[in-house]
Formats: C-alpha cells, sequence, structure tokens
C-alpha cells in the first residue's frame, strides 16, 4: 500500500495538581516523506525524572541524522529502534533512570515500530475501534519493550499519551471521539475531557494521522427516502404487471330513492347542531391584567483552570463573548462540547477566585482553585472574574441555540 501524508499534532498541559511539568514529547516529521532512509515519523512521550533527556537522545539519534540511515527490512529498523533506547534510557544517572517512562513510535515505510518502558502508552485507533499496543510495567524495570506491528493502512491514527490521559479515558472512548472529530480537535477535546474528570498527573499526546480519514457525523436518526420508480427505474419495483383476468368484478350499484336522500340531509343536520352545542366554549372569567412577569434566567454551566500560563474558561454553550483585560491577550475555539477560552499570560499560583454578576447586587461567588473549578451562571448577563483579587476578565454566556 502506498502510504498517504503524515499529519500530527501534540499537546501538553500541567495535571490540577502540578505546579510544573514532568513530561516531555517529541512530535517529528521527515521532510521528504521519508523517501530516502524509509523513516516518515517519529513520535515520542516521556513522563518522569530525566524524561528530557531521553528525548533529546532520540531526536539526536534518529531525527537528525534519519537522512543517512538505512535498513533493509522493518526487523533491522526495530534492532536500531532497542540501541536507541538502551542509550536514551542510559543517558541520565542511575537515580534519575527508575523515574523515566518513554514510548517511542517510529513509521518505516508503511510499518509502525514501537519501542517502550513504563506506563505511557501507544494505541492504534482504526475503523472506530482501539488497539493497545502497549503493556503498562513498571518504571525502568528491564530493558525497552520492541516490536513490530502489522502495516498501516490509509486513515489510521496512532495516539502516544502519559498516565494523565489514560487513566481517565478508556480506548473505545478515546477512538470513539476520533470517529467524529478532525485530528487536532480530538486531541484538544480529550486533554480537556482528562483534566475535567480529575486530572490529577499531567496531561500529553502525540498523534499522527496516515494518510486521509473518514469523520463521522455524530449518530443522528435517519429517515430513507421515499421510493420513487423515476429514480430507481421500473424494474426496481419488482412487481408482477396486472391481469385482465385477474382483475376482480366490479360491484353491483344499487340506486338509492328520493325518501332515503332526504332522511339522510334530515339527519346529518341534527346531528351537526347536537355537536354545535355540545362543544360550545363555556363561558371563562375574565381574565386579570396581567401583571410584570419575572424573568426566568437560562442557567449556562461554564468552567475554569489555570494550567501552563494559561487560564482557560470553558462554556457548554454555542455562544461566549470573554473581554480580557488589559494585561492578558486570549483567542478562542469552537469545540464539539462548546466553547474554550484561553487567555495569557498568567504568571504565579492561583490562590481563589472571585465570580460577580455585574448586573446584581447580590454576592460573588467566591472559593479556592483546585483543579477544574464548575460554576453555573445565567445566560445573557455579564460577569467579571478576578483571581488572587485581580480582574482577569469579563464574559457573557448564551443559551446554547441562542
Amino acid at each position: 500500500m502506498a502510504r498517504g501524508e503524515i499529519t500530527t499534532h501534540a499537546v501538553s498541559v500541567l495535571g490540577n495538581t502540578h505546579t510544573r511539568g514532568e513530561d516531555n514529547f517529541l512530535d517529528w516529521r521527515a521532510a521528504d516523506g521519508g523517501q530516502a532512509s524509509g523513516i516518515a515519523a517519529v513520535l515520542v512521550v516521556a513522563d518522569g525524572h530525566g524524561r528530557a533527556a531521553a528525548v533529546a537522545t532520540v531526536d539526536a539519534l534518529l531525527c537528525a541524522h534519519a537522512a543517512n540511515l538505512t535498513f533493509a527490512d522493518a526487523d533491522e529498523m526495530a534492532v536500531y529502534l532497542g540501541e536507541v533506547m538502551v542509550h536514551a534510557l542510559s543517558s541520565e544517572s542511575a537515580a534519575e533512570r527508575p523515574g523515566i517512562t518513554l514510548t517511542v513510535a517510529v513509521i518505516w515505510r508503511e510499518t509502525l515500530v514501537l519501542g517502550h518502558v513504563g506506563d505511557s502508552r501507544c494505541y492504534l485507533l482504526r475503523d472506530g475501534r482501539a488497539a493497545l499496543l502497549t503493556e503498562d510495567s513498571s518504571v525502568g524495570a528491564g530493558q525497552p519493550d520492541r516490536r513490530l506491528e502489522t502495516p498501516l493502512s490509509e486513515g489510521d491514527v496512532l495516539l502516544l499519551c502519559s498516565h494523565g490521559l489514560s487513566e481517565h479515558v478508556e480506548g473505545e472512548e478515546m477512538a470513539a471521539v476520533f470517529d467524529e472529530r478532525p485530528l487536532a480537535e480530538a486531541v484538544e477535546w480529550l486533554e480537556e475531557l482528562a483534566l475535567q474528570r480529575g486530572g490529577e498527573d499531567n496531561v500529553t499526546l502525540v498523534a499522527a494521522q496516515i494518510g486521509a480519514r473518514l469523520v463521522r457525523p455524530a449518530a443522528a436518526e435517519t429517515v430513507p427516502p421515499p421510493f420513487s420508480p423515476e429514480q430507481h427505474g421500473a424494474d426496481a419495483m419488482d412487481l408482477p404487471a396486472a391481469s385482465p383476468a385477474a382483475s376482480p368484478a366490479a360491484p353491483a350499484v344499487r340506486t338509492v330513492s328520493r325518501a332515503e336522500w332526504v332522511a339522510c340531509v334530515v339527519l346529518g343536520v341534527v346531528v351537526v347542531c347536537l355537536a354545535c352545542y355540545v362543544l360550545r366554549p363555556a363561558e371563562s372569567p375574565k381574565a386579570a391584567a396581567p401583571g410584570p412577569s419575572a424573568e426566568v434566567a437560562t442557567p449556562v454551566d461554564v468552567s475554569f483552570k489555570v494550567s501552563g500560563g494559561s487560564i482557560v474558561l470553558m462554556a457548554k454553550t454555542d455562544g461566549l463573548e470573554v473581554r480580557p483585560a488589559p494585561a492578558y491577550e486570549g483567542e478562542s475555539s469552537h469545540l464539539s462540547w462548546g466553547v474554550q477560552y484561553r487567555l495569557k499570560p498568567f504568571e504565579g499560583t492561583a490562590r481563589q477566585f472571585e465570580l460577580t454578576d455585574l448586573g446584581s447586587s447580590g454576592a460573588p461567588q467566591t472559593g479556592k482553585i483546585s483543579g477544574v473549578t464548575q460554576l453555573t451562571v445565567s445566560a445573557g448577563r455579564h460577569y467579571e472574574l478576578r483571581i488572587n483579587d485581580l480582574p482577569v476578565m469579563t464574559f457573557t454566556a448564551t443559551a446554547s441555540g441562542g
């Protein structure tokens, strides 16, 4: 099979309870598509002490010299990857080595070659299904596992992730997310999903897509169109032609007398009069003059987190207007579940928040910041969000479909 173009997307964010990053990743593609050496892409996820040096070693031994490497077959490629893994794991001191988890995926021609140690994972997503290609192992224990996988197919997605994702999201759920979304949107969606479900650990994902991929729309009930002989042709009906001999005999016709007609008319008039009397509208007392009615506010679920030097506001709605404070810049993105707005840069440690309804004299919502903070606001109202007693943004959320 002629391998299609490879596209990639990666993301790495701090967990809700982490103050520093302990994940590293590599997302590399050959400029020439890998025709010379056969190495088309290298994906790496590393976690723990020593991860930076391990990723740098893989980059130096595989990516930097990929054009000068030659392999007779995939088995030779696997042997070389095993040597690279050993060098990467031995690049740290004995004190740091037991704390590293390392997964390396090499796309060599149409074959995936894997190197792995620890609890980071590699999934193959194909046709809405997820196949786990690695086995969790004690971090730093023994030699790295290397193996050959079956040839890659058009539309396959390779997903490498840290424990921060796999502890909250099952493989089949990952496959379902990718089945209905483009590559970059699916990666970002899974990152947010892991954080929403707790996200204690750092979350890192690196994904690569082989060639074109069909993105299936969300399941919806469909009604087949009515049958049309003009569209399908006369043969599509597959019905036997009517035969004159098989036609049923015409029924006998009976003549109605004038007296019977008069009786039917009189009976019809009586029935109509009775129906009008029974169904007449009942008299009702005069309605009171309408008074002012209380406006019913539509609730909107929003949440925010402080991660990786950014403040991320998420709303389960299709409308979110945000005005950042002068010290910040922001950008919004529409995802399948709603709208996400990322504000940066944020420096320091977020300790407490205050959310004020600018059109109300009521007390603001306050609390300590820990992970993802869940809030409920009213659609169409203006709010100010302060963190550590400093204003960061004002926003207005609209109800979905509004």
